[in-house]
């Protein structure tokens, strides 16, 4: 859904605040309307999500270059810690230069909240009861402003992901070609066999990384840490101690006596007197 506009509201009304209040609660209930039909998410969800799908991708890139060095050492008769470290620098600047892509705005209602001062405002007015109506029609109207904050439009932001991701591929797919020089300098190698290995080797990640579902991605909630051993630690404590009521045939069929944390007879615990005190209670006995 677009922006909504308060000054246009506010233009197009004639003044009254209670149309004022009525318009701001009923744009905020389409607010809700859209994210209970998913065409609207609070943007606290969709940061992480859209974070975790970067760094996914850069994480491929950098497990490339840990994975396919040794290879293409291999294929071009060259170093391979040399090879390692060239492909590395490389790869660090096309991670740098993608990080430094600004997508532009699509969406001007979504903007970082700057506070201003509306020209346009209605002028408080004396009578209470005016007064009254126009403050709750400017706190409802606030309350649409941080709801327009909070919020964005899935389908504008997959496409800004989606336009992010072509950005990265073409990227990607110039990247050999203007890196394999300078690596093949550094290696002492030809730069004809190692451009050819390494785009051969990097076909496969070009292939994987177009395949990833965006949109999919900004609607699915982060696998959270912990998920993987968790399931089996509890199955582990039920089969442990989840059948401690059933009786087992065997030596072991009734749970041992619990012992007592104190060793030997229990003592009395006396109030801790002067050490003449027990003189003077012996002499007054005699």
């Amino acid at each position: 859904m677009g922006p909504t506009k308060l000054s246009e509201a506010a233009a197009g009304s004639p003044g009254d605040a209670a149309e004022r209040f009525r318009l701001a609660r009923a744009r905020q209930e389409e607010i809700k309307l859209a994210k209970m039909r998913g065409t609207v998410e609070r943007v606290a969800v969709v940061k992480p999500r859209l974070f975790h799908l970067s760094r996914g991708d850069r994480d491929r890139l950098l497990a490339w270059v840990s994975r396919t060095a040794p290879l293409i050492a291999a294929e071009v008769h060259v170093d391979e810690g040399a090879t390692w470290r060239g492909l590395q620098r490389a790869v660090s600047t096309l991670l740098d230069r993608l990080a430094a892509i600004k997508m532009p705005v699509e969406d001007p209602g979504h903007a970082e909240p700057r506070a201003q001062v509306e020209r346009n405002a209605t002028p408080v007015p004396r009578d209470a009861a005016t007064r009254f109506q126009l403050a709750r029609a400017r706190q409802e109207e606030h309350k649409l402003r941080k709801m327009q904050r909070d919020h964005v439009d899935l389908g504008a932001a997959t496409s800004r992901a989606v336009a992010f991701r072509r950005r990265m591929l073409d990227e990607l797919a110039g990247w050999v070609p203007r890196v394999a020089p300078t690596i093949a300098a550094e290696v002492g190698a030809e730069v004809a066999p190692l451009a050819h290995a390494m785009a051969r080797h990097l076909g496969p990640l070009q292939t994987d990384l177009a395949t990833i579902d965006v949109a999919a991605a900004l609607r699915t909630d982060l696998p959270e840490e912990g998920d993987d051993g968790e399931g089996e630690t509890h199955e582990h404590d039920e089969t442990e101690t989840g059948d401690c009521g059933v009786t087992r045939p065997g030596p072991r069929a009734t749970a041992p006596p619990r012992r007592s944390a104190s060793k030997g007879p229990r003592r009395r615990h006396r109030r801790r007197l002067p050490g003449g005190h027990r003189a003077r209670a012996r002499g007054r006995r005699r």
